[in-house]
């Protein structure tokens, strides 16, 4: 199974990604928001950071998760790459690995300047996650 794929959007960056449990759902997507971004293959991680945020429904708890994370791009320079997530019950903690922004080592492919609530789905079909997320460029 694909951890995520970019879909065609106007004016911006649109995609979805699957899991086999919320929380790889909530990885991989948290993945393709940093794909959009930058070409981090061929990056490891070199430091980590904890994130905790809660919400009313599967929707608002990835909204928020994405928000933070880049929240963090924004005001730290982190681009996230590795991501070890667990939710229950609409809260969620992760720790998650990131590099230093470097504008001579990463060249950054997207702005994002917001996760929208635009067709932004979570949905949990028989055991297999799924969510569609659109970003403002």
């Amino acid at each position: 199974m694909e951890k995520f794929r970019f879909l065609e959007q106007t004016g911006d960056l649109k995609f979805e990604a699957w899991g086999s449990s919320q929380r790889e759902l909530f990885e991989n997507a948290a993945l393709a928001l940093f794909s959009g971004m930058f070409n981090i293959e061929g990056f490891e991680a070199e430091e980590w950071a904890g994130i905790q945020v809660s919400a009313e429904s599967d929707d608002e708890l990835l909204k928020k998760f994405l928000d933070e994370l880049l929240f963090r791009f924004s005001t730290e320079g982190n681009i996230f790459m590795e991501f070890k997530v667990s939710t229950m019950d609409h809260s969620l903690t992760a720790e998650c690995g990131f590099i230093r922004y470097d504008n001579e080592r990463h060249e950054c492919m997207a702005e994002i300047k917001a996760v929208t609530y635009h067709d932004l789905l979570v949905e949990n079909n028989e055991g297999l996650w799924h969510c569609v997320v659109v970003c403002d460029i």
